[in-house]
């Protein structure tokens, strides 16, 4: 495991190397969720890496009330970036749960560390290309402080997030790192059913013609919930607690059924499903260790398990709807 001081340098140094405007750095480890605190630590970032600068505007009541409730919305929410207009950009840099490729793949797959195959890289490979996804955002103008208290369709949010992705896809490959870029599309893959906004693996994985970011969302949001359905119609489970058992005690057999499930054509009637499922199996495969499988879920949010809590399905009505407008094509 590479030191604090390295991996801070390689996030640092990538994510300017991807946006030239200023970025103040937070480092989270050092926030308690409390916002006079959180103010503070601002504060003192700022001194620290802008030593020459005014900083008698930051104690401004309304620029501070503001600051703090900028540093409320991103606590605790992992890395994060947010643009301030013309002022520059914030950016939380990692903790102890983003330490390691391991660790950074688990977070992003939701396969536990223990059941991971060996990654390509090293950590600080998968360092750079967070810095480089979060620092992506700074550039873009739909990633501001207003957006940050909004709800969004998800359509727009899956584009925002392919946006930084593709950077750091781009930045990955000039790097000749195309298998650690390809060992993050696979957890973006193996977690689409329970984070359908970072779905990106749907777009960059399918670069052809005009992508559709709302067909996309929608597979996202709902492939899974297929999956379940027809794994209980072919197993004949009568409850889903089944299924996670499945999944949690041998999740090979599980995909086995997946796959089983494609070649009989029962996704054939949705090409985006299709391919949204396809895309899990292999991302599955490609991540897991089945000979390590099946022993280290306890504390883990299975797929299976979250797609069947309700909240998904408030999520999914609320961000799906074809009223609202939809990004540009990308």
């Amino acid at each position: 495991m590479a030191d604090w001081d390295e991996i801070t340098k390689a996030y640092r140094d990538r994510a300017r190397e991807v946006y030239d405007g200023d970025i103040l750095f937070i480092d989270p480890k050092d926030m308690h969720g409390d916002p006079n605190h959180d103010y503070e630590v601002f504060k003192a970032a700022f001194a620290e890496q802008y030593p020459h600068e005014d900083m008698s505007r930051a104690d401004d009541p309304y620029t501070s009330s503001g600051i703090k409730k900028i540093l409320a919305k991103i606590y605790d929410v992992g890395p994060i970036a947010v643009r301030l207009g013309d002022e520059g950009c914030i950016i939380v840099e990692l903790d102890e749960g983003f330490s390691t490729k391991e660790k950074i793949i688990s977070a992003l797959s939701r396969i536990p560390e223990e059941e991971l195959k060996p990654l390509p890289g090293d950590d600080l490979d998968y360092v750079r290309h967070i810095a480089a996804h979060e620092a992506a955002h700074c550039g873009d103008e739909r990633v501001t402080v207003q957006n940050l208290f909004k709800t969004h369709h998800l359509a727009d949010v899956l584009y925002v997030e392919t946006i930084g992705d593709f950077i750091a896809d781009m930045y990955a490959k000039n790097s000749g790192k195309e298998d650690v870029s390809r060992a993050w599309l696979d957890a973006r893959a193996s977690a689409a059913g329970l984070d359908a906004g970072h779905a990106t693996h749907l777009v960059l994985d399918h670069l052809y013609g005009k992508v559709d970011y709302h067909k996309s969302a929608q597979a996202a949001a709902y492939f899974l919930d297929r999956i379940c359905s027809h794994i209980m119609a072919e197993l004949g489970f009568e409850d889903v607690s089944e299924l996670v058992e499945l999944e949690k005690d041998n999740p090979e057999l599980f995909m086995d059924v997946v796959d089983n499930l494609v070649l009989q054509g029962k996704f054939d009637d949705d090409p985006e499903i299709k391919k949204a499922v396809q895309d899990f199996s292999r991302a599955k495969r490609a991540l897991i260790d089945f000979d390590k499988a099946g022993n280290g879920y306890e504390d883990h949010n299975l797929a299976v398990e979250k797609a069947a809590d309700a909240y998904l399905e408030t999520q999914k009505t609320a961000v799906l709807d074809p009223s609202v407008p939809l990004p540009p094509k990308f």
